[in-house]
């Protein structure tokens, strides 16, 4: 089940966030901000830069502000091919990892980007690994 939360009043290239969540149990699979640079404004993408924030401040409340915030530029910074249209349970290139948290970023073509943030235990790391993703530390 997904949920998309946006800014309705905005216009169409403010970001979104979305939450998928497992219908057997009900828990959160993937929280995934996006952000269409079609239209880069300034204020659109601070709004992307915090709504990343906050989605992982959200289940990482101990880290300090600077360093989440340095971490998530890092990651949006972060060389990413283009994909194919975005959808939940890709395979990433890159994923950053610490403590059952992973965040990864996603480019759809080359005007979408995404800030996908998931939970990880050994095993699915493991699988993303040998289905050639880097696996990289977090924070």
């Amino acid at each position: 089940m997904n949920y998309v939360f946006s800014n309705e009043e905005a216009a169409d290239f403010y970001p979104n966030i979305q939450v998928s969540v497992s219908e057997e149990s009900g828990r959160v699979q993937e929280i995934a901000v996006d952000y269409d640079d079609h239209d880069y404004r300034e204020e659109t993408y601070r709004e992307f830069d915090n709504l990343c924030f906050y989605s992982l401040k959200s289940l990482r409340p101990e880290i300090e502000n600077q360093r989440l915030s340095k971490f998530i530029k890092t990651v949006n910074n972060s060389d990413v091919p283009p994909g194919k249209a975005y959808e939940h349970g890709i395979v990433p290139s890159a994923l950053y990892q610490n403590a059952g948290v992973g965040v990864y970023p996603y480019r759809q073509g080359w005007s979408s980007m995404y800030f996908c943030v998931i939970p990880v235990n050994e095993d699915q790391l493991q699988r993303f690994q040998a289905k050639g993703t880097e696996i990289c530390e977090a924070f």
